[in-house]
């Protein structure tokens, strides 16, 4: 497949997952954010959440932070998969903000761009009655159910 247009498919900014090991550096599951592609190979320039220590070409195309080089590295592009779809299944990986625990599943349903950016209905009652985010078809009447997390707290489930 042409890399622009799986380029195309993938936003700048998107939360991405490795499918499978990768040059020793990239172990399957590792989470991180795609930034963009120079069209070279590897294409797909990924800043994940897990210190890879490599210093690659650092791409600054996509909008990606400075002075992050140590978590940069390129991959090919059936490495990574968008991690976080509306509807997919979710579990916590760390507890959060004395309402979420490490453990807990739920269902992710879109994100705003704000901080926390990650909207998800619990299957446990929240009770916190959060600004309710439907834009991407999260069931309505669930308010006691919703909670917004930081990415690092989730990781999606049957990827």
């Amino acid at each position: 497949m042409p890399w622009d247009v799986i380029d195309e498919a993938l936003s700048s900014g998107v939360r991405v997952i490795a499918t499978k090991n990768y040059d020793s550096k990239i172990k399957r599951g590792m989470m991180g954010t795609y930034y963009g592609t120079n069209g070279k190979s590897p294409p797909a320039f990924v800043l994940w959440d897990d210190f890879i220590g490599s210093n690659p070409v650092y791409y600054t195309g996509g909008g990606a932070p400075p002075g992050r080089d140590g978590y940069a590295y390129w991959v090919e592009w059936d490495v990574i998969r968008q991690a976080f779809i509306p509807g997919r299944k979710v579990k916590a990986v760390r507890s959060y903000d004395g309402k979420i625990n490490k453990g807990d599943m739920g269902v992710y349903w879109g994100t705003n761009g704000k901080n926390p950016p990650a909207f998800v209905l619990w299957n446990k009652t929240i009770g916190a009655n959060p600004v309710y985010y439907s834009d991407e078809g999260a069931p309505r009447g669930k308010n006691a159910n919703a909670y917004w997390v930081p990415w690092n707290v989730i990781q999606p489930l049957n990827y």
